[in-house]
């Protein structure tokens, strides 16, 4: 059947979901909050030593727009004295088994620690699925030291989404780059080929495929062999880079450790050739992890991060990297990523 969404037809024929790929064709699948709309852009407010506020915003979630009118209070479980903690603040999208949808916000209560605390991001992956059930995007880190809350701040996944305008704005800027300094230097036509190919990855978006690689590596500044895994059972990734920021879509799962080891060497991940992943600047990031199994402890839930200036993905577990004798022979990641290029 063919629908036409932007028409008149007498009776309900638009659908959630026409309209949900419509906003991840034209945003992507990053949630995240639109550009500030006179000062709605979901600041927050600590009005207690247990109770944060969440003002106005608009945002989006899986391809599902929504907003908060006015403000959201949001009550936390509170602090004690000597226990340091981070809880993360997320807005779920739930739809329940007769279709109907609706949007909240959830606290995930962090471990209290009397060091330095860390969290884990349970935020979803992709689409809402066509599904009852929770999808989960992590909004904003509420930091407790004792029982005082000291800071609340946006996730870095929970992103500023640029407008078509901004995408422009930036294109334009480039083009005027280009044309002053093809002028006067007379620049070579390979130079300005090669200007025009950069331009069209900033703004063209266009996906490219890549085998990604599972190595260790032996973090002492001194050793820099790398140690691949045995094999793969799948092994596929995906590139897009769209106005100066790159998008990566990886899946990996070995069937064998090979030389990856089983010790205190670290755990990474990168492409076959070195530029497969294009050098992070210092820029917005986000990394996730939508699936994990192979674990020597099933109940550890690893996190990504690729650093200003690498072209690899780094893994971290509890606060520190995700090592060799973390994973067992059938280990697997699905994770996305998305930075500034440098």
């Amino acid at each position: 059947m063919i629908y036409i969404t932007d028409a008149y037809q007498g009776e309900p024929h638009v659908y959630a979901d026409h309209i949900g790929n419509y906003n991840i064709g034209v945003m992507g699948y990053s949630g995240g909050y639109f550009p500030d709309v006179y000062g709605f852009s979901f600041k927050t407010e600590i009005l207690s030593n247990n109770k944060v506020r969440i003002k106005t915003g608009y945002g989006m979630i899986g391809g599902r727009r929504f907003a908060v009118s006015g403000f959201e209070d949001v009550v936390l479980e509170s602090g004690a004295t000597g226990e340091n903690r981070i809880d993360v603040i997320y807005f779920v999208h739930n739809q329940n088994s007769d279709g109907k949808e609706s949007i909240y916000l959830e606290v995930s209560r962090g471990t209290p620690t009397s060091g330095t605390p860390t969290y884990i991001d349970h935020s979803s992956v992709g689409a809402i699925p066509a599904i009852a059930g929770d999808y989960l995007m992590a909004a904003f880190l509420v930091r407790f030291e004792g029982v005082n809350i000291i800071s609340v701040e946006k996730h870095e996944g929970f992103r500023n989404l640029r407008s078509i305008r901004n995408v422009y704005e930036y294109a334009s800027e480039r083009t005027k780059q280009l044309e002053e300094a093809y002028l006067p230097l007379q620049i070579k036509y390979s130079d300005v080929l090669k200007k025009c190919e950069d331009m069209e990855a900033l703004i063209g978006g266009t996906a490219v495929s890549f085998n990604p690689v599972l190595y260790s590596y032996t973090n002492n500044n001194v050793d820099e062999t790398e140690y691949y895994a045995g094999g793969y059972t799948v092994r596929q990734a995906k590139r897009q880079v769209i106005a100066g920021r790159c998008f990566l879509d990886i899946w990996v799962a070995i069937n064998s450790l090979g030389n990856i080891g089983t010790g205190e060497r670290i755990l990474r991940i990168r492409g076959v050739d070195v530029n497969d992943i294009p050098k992070a600047g210092s820029g917005i990031y986000s990394a996730s992890i939508g699936y994990i199994s192979g674990m020597a402890n099933s109940a550890n839930k690893p996190t990504a991060l690729i650093a200003p200036g690498a072209q690899y993905i780094s893994l971290f577990l509890n606060g520190d990297y995700l090592k060799a004798k973390d994973i067992t022979a059938g280990f697997q990641v699905r994770l996305s990523v998305s930075y500034d290029i440098a």
